[in-house]
């Protein structure tokens, strides 16, 4: 858990989408009622690990369908929580990679990936 939350932290960094005064611990706190990021493991201190939108209920999930696939291009697979912010998806992978992906609109993603080097 600590090798992802270094390789997220260094992803956030390289990305230049996270200012050093953004995430607050007041945020973090009120992580549950903020609908447009997900900011830390479990969604909130609590570890609760669902979100309060109302658009996905028992009625409307069997219409959901994949919409977007990524290939990390390296062996294994991604198993930690990713992390939205401020419009950016973080998640790391196998053998110490991270990657960010943005919603563009036109409906296409940007990604980064980074190698994060073991300390």
């Amino acid at each position: 858990m600590k090798r992802f939350i270094h390789a997220t932290l260094a992803t956030l960094a390289m990305t230049g989408a996270l200012g050093a005064a953004d995430i607050t611990q007041e945020k973090l706190r009120q992580a549950q009622s903020d609908d447009a990021n997900w900011m830390m493991y479990g969604k909130n201190y609590l570890g609760w690990r669902y979100s309060e939108l109302r658009q996905i209920n028992t009625t409307t999930v069997s219409q959901l369908t994949p919409q977007w696939i990524f290939q990390t291009g390296t062996l294994g697979k991604v198993e930690g929580t990713p992390l939205v912010y401020d419009g950016m998806m973080y998640a790391t992978g196998p053998t110490n990679h991270a990657y960010g992906w943005t919603w563009r609109r036109g409906g296409r993603y940007g990604a980064t990936a980074r190698h994060c080097r073991r300390e």
